[in-house]
C-alpha cells in the first residue's frame, strides 16, 4: 500500500514538472509571436514613412529647381520660399517620428532578447531542478528496495 502510495507521488511530481515545462513553452512562443508582431507592424510603419520621405525629397528638389527658375525671372520668390521651408519642416518632422519608431522597434528588440533570456534560465533552472528530483526518485526508490529486502529477509 506504501510502495503504491509512493509510485502516485513520484508520477504527480513528474506530471507537474512537465506540466510546468508546456506551459513555460507555450508562454514563450506567445511571446515570440506577439513580438514578432508589434515589430512586423513598426517595419512596416518605417518602411511606408521611409516611402514618404522619399517622396517629399523628390518633391523638395523640385521645388528647389522651381524655386531657382523664379528667383531668375524675379517673381513671387518669397511664396515659394515659404512653401520650401513649409516642406523642409515637414521633412524634419518625418524624420523625426522616423526615429521615434526605430527607437521604440529596438526597445521591442531588447526586450524580446531580454525574455528569451530570462526564458532560457528558466528553462535550466527546470532542467536542474529536474535533474534533482529525478536523482532524489532515484535514492528514493533504492532505499524502498534495501527496506523491502529487509522486511524480506526478516
Amino acid at each position: 500500500m506504501k510502495k503504491v502510495g509512493k509510485k502516485v507521488a513520484r508520477k504527480s511530481v513528474r506530471v507537474k514538472v512537465k506540466d510546468e515545462a508546456a506551459d513555460l513553452k507555450k508562454e514563450l512562443a506567445r511571446i515570440k509571436k506577439e513580438s514578432n508582431a508589434k515589430i512586423k507592424g513598426l517595419e512596416s510603419q518605417v518602411k511606408a514613412k521611409t516611402a514618404e520621405i522619399e517622396t517629399l525629397k523628390v518633391s523638395l528638389e523640385k521645388k528647389k529647381r522651381d524655386l531657382s527658375k523664379i528667383k531668375a525671372e524675379g517673381s513671387n520668390a518669397r511664396q515659394m520660399s515659404e512653401e520650401l521651408q513649409r516642406k523642409e519642416d515637414e521633412l524634419e518632422a518625418l524624420k523625426g517620428e522616423l526615429e521615434r519608431k526605430e527607437a521604440a522597434r529596438n526597445q521591442l528588440r531588447e526586450e524580446i532578447e531580454y525574455k528569451n533570456r530570462q526564458l532560457a534560465s528558466k528553462d535550466m533552472d527546470f532542467e536542474n531542478y529536474r535533474r534533482v528530483t529525478e536523482g532524489k526518485i532515484f535514492e528514493l526508490e533504492a532505499k524502498i528496495r534495501e527496506i523491502e529486502g529487509r522486511v524480506q529477509g526478516s
